[in-house]
């Protein structure tokens, strides 16, 4: 009967996975730590690209390899595929699927049958429909911050082993409905968790972050988190505070375009457990980008109580309210440097915008969000 198991054992489909030094799908990774403390055993599967990192370097992971958690372990296998990339898609799809088949009957051959799949996010959601036994769903996680029409194909195939769909926001499940033809009843709209480990700064070491990256007491500081690259806006952002007296930049990411300027206290990567450190020694978050999913950036930072300054997107719609943040056109810098210079200039304005997006992100914790995914996969399963 439906409803009637419990999830114990969960296979799980992504592109990428986190290590130190390669902070990539954070947001997969924290999800999965408070899931293995619900109880429920993880294998995970993420393949490699052997092409890509011969082409562009980086560090060979192990073909499969133990997550440490404070909460147990889980494995994570990263076989390698030949990827064609953008070069020829079709093709790079099938090698995709072709590897997570593999490394499944490898995973089941080993005594690990799973009572479902979860994928993140369409693309892997195709090939563990393809990978698992007959019988078994995959549920996938649709925050990709544009729903690909080249895998309605794809998709519309594997909706009889769809068990449904965990979307990142409003947008995205109307996407999925629109393009997919997936039953709005088998979708649920979950804002991606953040972290404890993002909150509020200590008076005491926001201070000494900020004496230590150069930013006075009275400057306000504006801080961006994402790629470098045109749909994030980096450029814009740098346009927009160009020439403002009293204001410090902190660019925290990595990218084909590096921000710069004469105002700018910090700029590069960091550990994502050193990302709350810098966002407590800001006054403002600003993310002017064309396009998300449900962005965990803008969920770190109203975590940490900044307010924030992002675009008019409808992405942006069940996270961004009038009290809590300015929306503006991602495109338009003139916009984007008035609502930083409105919050430089309104000191109160920024305090209670702040205070009002730290209330609502305390409904965000993932843990709250992966009992109600485990719920969800359990009612449907």
């Amino acid at each position: 009967m439906k409803g009637s198991k419990e999830l114990k054992k969960l296979v799980v489909i992504s592109e990428r996975y986190p290590t130190a030094g390669d902070p990539v799908f954070t947001f997969v990774d924290n999800l999965l730590v408070q899931l293995k403390g619900l109880g429920v055993d993880i294998r995970v599967i993420s393949p490699q690209s052997a092409s890509r990192r011969l082409i562009r370097g980086g560090v060979q992971r192990p073909g499969k390899w133990e997550r440490q958690t404070e909460k147990g372990s889980f494995t994570v296998h990263q076989p390698f595929y030949v990827s064609t990339g953008t070069l020829l898609p079709g093709l790079n799809h099938r090698l995709y699927v072709r590897a997570v088949k593999r490394e499944m009957r490898a995973i089941i051959k080993g005594g690990f049958l799973p009572d479902a799949g979860y994928a993140h996010f369409w693309r892997s959601g195709i090939a563990g429909a393809a990978a698992l036994p007959e019988g078994l769903k995959v549920f996938v996680a649709c925050g990709e911050s544009e729903v690909k029409p080249e895998l309605e194909q794809g998709a519309r195939a594997m909706l009889p082993k769809l068990g449904g769909v965990i979307s990142v926001s409003s947008k995205n499940r109307e996407d999925c409905i629109r393009m997919y033809g997936v039953s709005p009843e088998r979708i649920a709209v979950l804002p991606n968790g953040v972290s404890p480990i993002f909150c509020p700064p200590d008076p005491g070491e926001r201070l000494r972050t900020r004496e230590d990256l150069g930013i006075l007491e009275h400057e306000l500081a504006v801080i961006f988190v994402g790629w470098f690259n045109e749909r994030k806006g980096v450029k814009r952002l740098e346009a927009a505070l160009k020439g403002l007296d009293g204001v410090k930049a902190l660019y925290v990411g990595s990218g084909p375009m590096p921000p710069q300027g004469d105002n700018i206290a910090f700029s590069g990567q960091v550990e994502h457990d050193q990302l709350p450190k810098l966002l407590g020694a800001a006054d403002v978050f600003v993310l002017p980008t064309l396009a998300e999913g449900c962005c965990n950036a803008i969920v770190e930072a109203m975590a940490c109580g900044l307010p924030v300054i992002s675009s008019l997107g409808a992405f942006n719609d069940d996270l961004l309210h009038e009290d809590d943040s300015i929306r503006v056109d991602p495109m338009d810098v003139q916009a984007i440097r008035s609502a930083v210079l409105r919050l430089k200039e309104d000191g109160e304005l920024r305090v209670e915008m702040g205070a009002r997006a730290l209330a609502f992100a305390r409904d965000l914790d993932v843990g709250r969000r992966a009992a109600r995914i485990k719920a969800f996969i359990q009612e449907r399963m």
